[in-house]
This record gives structure tokens, C-alpha cells and sequence, in this order.
């Protein structure tokens, strides 16, 4: 029986080439305030070296297994787009690097908060929340997709467009974004993120990013269970109940593996949350 599904959500995110000059476009998005005292985006910095999408080059591929049940601990590398978003410098959600300019994340984790661009952070650049090395980026505006429905959470799909660009390295590398229109059934990929390992131990919250492994479950048996599922979503879960990603996870995400290829997508351009 599975333990949780994961409902994946159409993103209206179709290139990876944004940018604090590139329109937004005039449907499909509610843009949440010009935030009061925010920094203004900046030209983009000079051509530096070239960092492609899904690139893990540091990554050494050797998974570590954690002490605590239900996940294990992700490598250095290994996931160099996943952020963590902060508000008022208190983890509450996460997402991934689409460019130097924009950060995707959930439009579930910003829909119900009273939060101002002001308010928020993204943190880059490393896999442990307490590492004095950590990047820090402000964020200049939120953007939800407009007809995001928090009763099933169709369309669960935001933008944030940072105050100053990330200057991309091994550690902060954007993901891609599919060049097909969804997974295969089946398909192994992973969820990682931050946040309690136990749901009903407030003490189990971990500082380091930690992963489980899943699969891309059929749609038509997924909306048999749930039946709030649309055809703009994808489930994905696991069998296994040595892993539990609850609602206490900072939004981790999926991520898929191509096959003898070291770079990672999101399948379909999808965000998503976890219902147990």
C-alpha cells in the first residue's frame, strides 16, 4: 500500500531563458507585490563560464545511507538546483534553480502566507542549512500562477525572481526542463528536501538534505485513490515503508534521472506536495 502520493502540477514554465528584462507573461500569473525597499534586479553580470542544465561534475555518485529511518543523506553535488526558501530566515519550503534569475517552487507554500518579497530568502549552495558557506539571495517578487486551487492544488506552480543573479558553479546549477511532454510510467526518480524525518517528533528536524527513492505510479489507478487528481497532475510514491516524506518536508522535489546520464529533470515541469 502506498504511503503517500505526490501530486505533480502542470508549469506554465516553458523555457529556461527568463530573465529581469523578459515580460511576464499577461495571463496565466498573479504577481504578490513589488515588495517596498526590495533591490531592483541588475543587468546580468559579463558571459562567465558555461554551466549546463542538470550538470552534477563534482558529484561522485557514492550514496550514504543516514542513521535516521526514512531517507538518506544526499552527496555533495549531487542536487545543485535544490534551495531552500526561507521566511524571515525560518525554513518553510524549497525549490530549484531554473537560471540565474528565477527560483520554481510551489505555489501552495506562498498562497496562505501573508509574506512580502521583503520577507523572504533563498538559500543556495549547499545540502546542510547550518553551513557557514551558504549563499543567500533576496527575493524581489513573487509570482503565483492565477488559477492555482488550493482545494486540490491544480495548478500548484510560483515563480521567484531574485533581487541579484546567482552566479552559477558546480554548486549551483539549474535544472532541467523537459523536452517531453511527461514521464514514462514507472520511472525511477527521487524526492528530496529538508524537514522533520519523524511526523510526530518536532525534534526530528534535519538540517542536511536528505533523499528517497520513488516511482512514477499509473494515473488512472493514482485517481482511483485520490479522486481530486487532474489530468494536468502526475503521481508519483513508493512501497517501501522504511521512507516516510510527510507535509513537515520543506517542499522537496522530484527529480528524474535520464538513463547513463549524469543530469537530472523535473519530470514534466512539474511542482508538487505530499499528502500521507
Amino acid at each position: 500500500m502506498l504511503l503517500f502520493s505526490v501530486l505533480l502540477l502542470l508549469s506554465l514554465v516553458t523555457g529556461t531563458q527568463l530573465g529581469p528584462r523578459t515580460p511576464l507573461p499577461e495571463a496565466g500569473v498573479a504577481i504578490l507585490g513589488g515588495a517596498k525597499g526590495a533591490h531592483r534586479p541588475q543587468p546580468p553580470h559579463p558571459p562567465g563560464p558555461v554551466i549546463e542544465c542538470g550538470d552534477r561534475s563534482i558529484f561522485e555518485g557514492r550514496t550514504r545511507y543516514s542513521r535516521i529511518t526514512g531517507g538518506m543523506e544526499v552527496e555533495v553535488g549531487e542536487f545543485p538546483w535544490q534551495v531552500s526558501i526561507q521566511a524571515r530566515s525560518e525554513p518553510f519550503c524549497g525549490g530549484s534553480i531554473l537560471n540565474k534569475w528565477w527560483i520554481l517552487t510551489a505555489a501552495h507554500c506562498l498562497y496562505s502566507e501573508e509574506l512580502f518579497p521583503e520577507e523572504l530568502s533563498v538559500v543556495l549552495a549547499t545540502n546542510d542549512l547550518t553551513s557557514p558557506s551558504m549563499e543567500i539571495k533576496e527575493v524581489a517578487s513573487i509570482i503565483l500562477h492565477k488559477d492555482f486551487k488550493r482545494a486540490n492544488m491544480d495548478n500548484d506552480i510560483a515563480l521567484l525572481l531574485l533581487a541579484s543573479p546567482v552566479k552559477l558553479d558546480d554548486l549551483k546549477v539549474p535544472i532541467c526542463l523537459p523536452t517531453q511532454p511527461g514521464p514514462a510510467t514507472w520511472h525511477e526518480c527521487w524526492v528530496a528536501g529538508w524537514g522533520q524525518t519523524n511526523a510526530a517528533d518536532k525534534n526530528s528536524v534535519k538540517t542536511d538534505l536528505m533523499k528517497a527513492p520513488m516511482v512514477i505510479m499509473d494515473w488512472e489507478e493514482c485517481s482511483k485513490m485520490f479522486p481530486k487528481l487532474t489530468k494536468n497532475m502526475l503521481c508519483a510514491g513508493y512501497k517501501n515503508e522504511s521512507y516516510d516524506a510527510c507535509q513537515q518536508s520543506y517542499f522537496p522535489t522530484l527529480q528524474r534521472m535520464n538513463t547513463g546520464s549524469s543530469q537530472t529533470k523535473p519530470p514534466g515541469s512539474h511542482t508538487f506536495h505530499l499528502q500521507n
